[in-house]
Parts: structure tokens; sequence; C-alpha cells
């Protein structure tokens, strides 16, 4: 696996400053690479031999000299151009592939555009100096598979990777999807945005025309123009020669200008007659608008119509008029498309997945080195470099199990896993055998340490007496092996920091103050570290939702569960013990039945107290209670979409695993406040969390939900988006890597 941090990476973007999707795009992405990246910027758009002449003829010269002096100190192992398929960008960069080639870079050239009139032009007189630069790149990055096909049939015999352009992240962060839902409702402010360099090559001018249809038949509509280019002027004159009215040109914008410009719009229009994979339109799908294009570039790869919008080969501004008085006559529909590109954008278009993508690819371009480049990776990197964590074995109940099993498929780097005994070990039941499994553990982890082919050994410790005197050895023996240790404090129980304290806390500062740096899963937890003295990183982590378990679940079925709830369904789904507040649970839900006659309670999971649970169920002779055992996989996903509240009543908790998967079912919680709940949880937002452990208390909450099924409906919408943003393993392994990486390059 590629060394991230020992190899470096140059880009060539154009200046932060330059206006178009380019720039968005890097500067976007550049705050989500793992990759130690460089930008070199170099000349805008407008060279060689636009508009000053002898500006654009002398630019080029000076950036080539700084890029000779950047590249000849041998620092950068990968280049990356951005590169347009015109005739502008490919005289501008092939120079630098040439530099970079003779420094012995890997080049990875991605055409940003592609100009069709360009490339018959070049396939008539100039693909052989084309293929002679363009060719030696050692991957290709492509915005359409048609341009791919091309590269192809001109011989190109190395990988060619489809990639999509971006949407930052943090441009939609406070997006909520009740937003979109409500925003059409009411089309009597119907506005239709424009959003591009105003260019005649956008089709701005079709766009106009598409306009002036819709408004005489709409005469509330309004029209938006958000850019900046060359023929603004002219289309200022256009539209006040047809007396246009109600069109507002707004000029370049960006940051919350451009959030609320497409917050305050419909429908997004843009008749472009070529690109590669236009930013504005992924941008706009994003916040939900129903998309009117052109079939161009690599939105024919997956854009469809009545499914995204609608797309055409026509520049007939009638045909645009005609689409977009489907959508109006068709409010579902338009709700419909509006909600397709909300969860398609966010799946897909996001910076934080485009940038992870684009590092694969780094990988795969790196890895493929030299026999003698390849033989040293397997003798040093591949083993120096590798992680090794201590989790539970696979079939171990618990959050713990389900994070660690979920993650492993999500990590770019080598990564291993040490299975230690089961949770219950030492001194448990039953005694020998805890003891016999404690000292088998320690001498297995010996023998796999003293190899040394571990960089780091990360522990998943509780703050609790089992797992301090269980993880205590493995941090001793690895440091004696002069291996970096992580502590990954996944749970913290508050008597036992209270013994800690008053008993043994320098013995305990001896051992686990030797990690590199902690992993805890609140911020509570982080200041009692730094009240103890810990002067090591501290990072504050979450739990998981494996990407799999919700890959099915969509937005729609919320709206359809909560419209109608005619038999409530709570659900409690964790270990069945006194310390996860079963008890109240049970008890809340008897309050509950005199009020709601047909209310359920589903409690999902095993452990020490069960058949206690199931006495205490039978005495009082509580009907409607279904104890279903440990459930994974389909019996699991099952429970959380048929139920309609999610309760844990727990004592104490890191950052309770089942929380967050409800969450990303779309269920309103009831929980208390407990560990790394504290630090995003808000009522009414995610549902209620308490101090209490009353179940007159959790009564009036859950009573309060079932009376406002608006106000479930909007947590559950609530509760899906942030989890979807914030705890699906895929997010969070990229987080836990980079923390990795930076305790290794920290030690290297």
């Amino acid at each position: 696996m590629t060394d991230k941090k020992s190899n470096k990476v140059l880009i060539l973007v154009p200046g932060q400053k330059a206006r178009g999707g380019i720039t968005n795009y890097y500067y976007s992405i550049k705050k989500e690479f793992r990759y130690e990246v460089e930008y070199f910027l170099r000349g805008s758009r407008t060279y060689p031999f636009r508009e000053s002449w002898l500006k654009d003829i002398s630019q080029p010269f000076k950036d080539l000299w700084r890029f000779y002096k950047k590249i000849r100190k041998k620092e950068f192992t990968l280049l990356q151009t951005t590169t347009a398929f015109d005739d502008v960008s490919l005289i501008r960069d092939f120079m630098f592939i040439v530099l970079a080639k003779r420094y012995k870079m890997k080049v990875v050239v991605f055409f940003r555009g592609w100009d069709q009139s360009f490339a018959q032009k070049l396939e008539k007189k100039y693909l052989w100096l084309f293929k002679m630069v363009y060719f030696k790149s050692d991957a290709i990055i492509e915005l359409s598979s048609d341009f791919r096909k091309k590269l192809i049939s001109w011989g190109y015999r190395k990988n060619i990777y489809l990639e999509t352009t971006l949407v930052d992240k943090d441009l939609v962060k406070d997006l909520k999807p009740e937003e979109i839902k409500i925003k059409y409702d009411n089309l009597e402010d119907l506005n239709i945005l424009f959003l591009a360099r105003i260019e005649t090559a956008k089709g701005i001018y079709e766009a106009v025309d598409a306009f002036s249809i819709i408004k005489e038949r709409y005469p509330a509509a309004k029209f938006t123009i958000a850019g900046d280019g060359r023929e603004t002027n002219n289309v200022l004159n256009y539209i006040a020669e047809r007396k246009i009215e109600d069109v507002q040109l707004l000029g370049h914008i960006s940051g919350e200008q451009k959030t609320e410009c497409f917050k305050n719009s419909h429908i997004y229009l843009f008749p472009s007659y070529s690109e590669g994979m236009p930013n504005t339109v992924l941008e706009a799908m994003a916040f939900g608008l129903p998309v009117i294009t052109r079939k161009v570039g690599g939105l024919v790869d997956f854009f469809q119509n009545d499914t995204n919008g609608y797309f055409t080969n026509s520049k007939d501004p009638e045909v645009f008029a005609g689409f977009i008085e489907k959508l109006l006559k068709d409010k579902a529909l338009l709700k419909r498309i509006s909600e397709n590109n909300f969860e398609y954008a966010g799946e897909k278009f996001l910076s934080d997945k485009v940038a992870f993508r684009i590092e694969k690819i780094f990988d795969e371009v790196l890895e493929k080195g030299s026999v003698k480049e390849k033989e040293k990776s397997i003798t040093k990197d591949d083993t120096r470099n590798k992680i090794l964590i201590l989790v539970p074995g696979e079939n171990a109940r618990g959050g713990i199990s389900n994070y660690y099993y979920a993650i492993k498929k999500e990590f770019s780097m080598p990564v291993d896993y040490f299975v230690r005994g089961a949770r219950n070990y030492p001194f448990r039941q039953p005694y020998f055998k805890d003891l016999a499994q404690s000292f088998l553990d320690i001498i297995n982890f010996t023998r796999l340490v003293r190899k040394k082919k571990y960089s780091l050994v990360q522990t998943s410790t509780s703050l609790d007496d089992v797992s301090v005197i269980r993880d205590w050895l493995f941090i001793l023996i690895a440091n004696f092996y002069k291996i970096d240790v992580i502590v990954f404090y996944r749970g913290w129980k508050k008597n036992f920091q209270n013994k800690l304290e008053n008993t043994f806390i320098e013995t305990f500062k001896k051992i686990f103050f030797q990690a590199k740096c902690s992993i805890v899963l609140s911020t509570e937890f982080k200041e009692k570290l730094l009240e103890w003295g810990y002067t090591k990183p501290i990072y504050v982590e979450t739990t998981l939702v494996d990407t799999e378990l919700v890959k099915d679940f969509t937005p729609e079925s919320i709206e359809k569960k909560y419209s109608n709830i005619s038999a409530p369904k709570m659900l409690f789904l964790s270990r069945i013990e006194i310390a996860k507040g079963v008890y109240e649970t049970i008890d809340t839900f008897v309050l509950l039945q005199k009020k709601y006659r047909n209310i359920k309670l589903t409690i999902a999971g095993d452990g020490l107290e069960e058949a206690n649970v199931i006495k205490y169920i039978d005495d009082k002779k509580i009907k409607n209670i279904n104890i279903t055992g440990h459930l994974t996989g389909a019996e699991k996903i099952n429970e959380f979409t048929t139920s309609h509240i999610f309760i844990l009543p727990s004592y104490t908790e890191g950052m309770p695993v089942t929380v967050c998967e409800a969450m990303a079912f779309g269920l309103p919680i009831i929980t208390r406040k407990v560990g790394g709940l504290r630090d995003f949880f808000k009522n009414e937002e995610h549902g209620f969390f308490t101090d209490s452990k009353d179940p007159q208390h959790f009564y009036g909450l859950i009573d309060n939900l079932f009376s406002n099924p608006e106000l479930m409906k909007k947590i559950a919408h609530n509760n899906h988006q942030y989890a979807a943003n914030r705890f699906l393993s895929s997010n969070v392994a990229k987080r836990i890597e980079k923390i990795f990486q930076t305790t290794i390059s920290e030690t290297t």
C-alpha cells in the first residue's frame, strides 16, 4: 500500500481568484486529501495568445521556470495536470509533462473539458504530437465515457479513469431535506436559475429565450443569472431589447450568496453546448434542484430524464421551456426529482467522496513502479506502515465488534486485526478459562509484534477494570518492541474513573500515557485526560454506521412511515444489562400503554440480565413486548425500518453505536445525557435526551412526539441526513486513517 506521507503530489491549478468550476473543484478538494498535496499555480485561462499578447506569451515561460525550480529538488513523486482538451490548454501544459518525466515523476492527466471540434482538428493534423507528449502520462482521468473511448481508439493503453467533478461539502453542510420539501409546496415565487460563465457556448441566450417563453405562460416567474464573462454586457442588452422582465443578473457569486441563490431557486437551466462535467449542475443537484440541460460530456454517463430532470440534444428554447412547464404542471414529479437529486449528489459528488476516489487513483499509479521499487515496497514500506488493531472476535456481541468489522473494509492503509479474548475476561465467568485466555492472548501478541512488522498498534480500551487490566500488558509489550501505541477509549465508566483517581492513577498514567496519541468519544473524556496531565494529541471521534447496513434505505420511506402512525412501535436495541436502562424502558412502555393501546415494544439484544428481564415482564403481565435476542443483517434492518422511536436510557456510554444506527434509519431518539452524545445531540432536532432516569419523564418526552407527527417527521429527516454525513463507516475510516498517518509521520 502506498505511503501517502512519503509521496508528495504536485497539482497544476489555476489561481484561487480565477473564475470557474476548475478553481472551485481544487480549492474544495484540497482540505480532503490525506496525501501531502501542494498546488502549483500557473497562469489563468486567458493565455496563450488571447487578450494581452505580450503578457500572454511571457506568462507560460515564467510558469515553466518556477515549475523547474520546484521539481528539480525531487521532493515530488507525482504530478497531476488539470487540462482542458483544447488548443490553449494542451499547448500550455505539454512542457510541464515533459519536465516532470525528465525528473522521473509519475504523471496523471485530468482532462477537465473536451472540445469535440478540436478533437477532429487534432486527428487530422497533430495527433502524432499529442500522443508523443500526453501518452507518456501514467494514467488519464476523464469526465465522460465518450472521451475515454476516443483515447482508446487513438491507442492509449494505460489506465483511463472516469471521474466526476464535485460539490464542496461545506456548501451544503447546513442544508436540511425538509427545506427542499417545503420549497416545492408553493411555486408562486418560482425562480429559475442559470449559474455559469456568461458566454455564448454556455447557452446563455437559449436560457434567456426559454425563460421569455415561460414568462408568458407563468407571469410570476423570475429568472436569476449568476456569473460573469465576456458576454455579460451583450446579454444585458439582449434582455433589454426584448423587454424581458424579472431577470436578475448577480455577477460572480460565492460563499453564502451562492448558497442562498441555490436555496431560493426551484429549477436549474443550463443549455451548454459542450462540457466535461459541469460543477454547477452537480451543485444544483446537491440543493435538490431539478436540472434542464443538454446531452454533453459526463452528464451522459448518469443523467436520466424523469429522474434528475431533463436533458436533450436540442438547442431550441421551446424544448427547454417545454421541460420546465412539464415540471411545473406535475408537483409530485417535481418533488420526486428534487429528492432524487439531493440524495444522489450527497452520495456521489461531495468533495470528501471525490477526494477519496482520486487518492485511490494516485495509489494505483504510485504502486506501479519499477520492479526494484516494488521489491523495496514489499520488504520495507508494506511492513513498516502496517497498523495492528486489537479487537474482540467477529462473533462477539456489541458495538465495538460491529464497529471494527464494518470499518475494516473501508481502510486504504494495510491494517491487521489481532483478535483477543471476549469482553468477559479477566476475572468474570468462568475464572480459570478467562485467566488462561488472557495468557494465551499475550503470548500470541508477543509472537506477532516481535517481528517488527507494524509501525502502530491501536488498542480498543474501555475505562473500566476489565479493559484496563486486560490491555496494559499489550501496551507495555508494544513499547518494548518500539512500536508506537494509540489508545482508543471506546467506553468510559464514571465509577471506575473515581476509583482510579482515588487509588492508582499514577500507575495508570505510567502505562497508558505512553500512547503516542489517544482517541476518545467525548470532549468530556478529553478534558479528563488533560486534567490528569496527558500532553500528547487527543482526538474526539465517533462510532459508526456500516454503510452496507443503510445502503437500501431512502428518505421516501420516512415520509410514508410517519404520515400515518396507527400502531406506534418503540425499539430498544442494546445489550440487556441494568446499566443500559432496560428496566426504565419497560416501565416507560407500561405508562404509554395506558394512552396508546396499540403501542408495541421490541427489546433486541442479549446479555447477563436477559432472563431477569423476561421474568420481570412475566411477573407484571406486560403485553406487546417482543424480545428478539441478538439481531444482525436483514432482521436488524427490519426492526429499524418498522419502528417509530428508538429508546436507550443508558446510565453511561462512550458513543452508542445503536443510537447512530437508529439515526441513520431516521428514528427519533430518546436517551440520556451520556458520553459523546453530549457533543452533538440537540433536543427537538435529534429527539430528546435528559439527565433523568425517571420513567415518568421518558413517558412525557415520547408522548410529546406521538402527539406531534410533523415534529417526528422533521426529526426523522434530520437524523437520517446527520448520520449519513457523520457516521457512515466510509467517512469514519477516512478520519481514523488521518490520525494513523499523522502519528506515523510525527514519529518518522
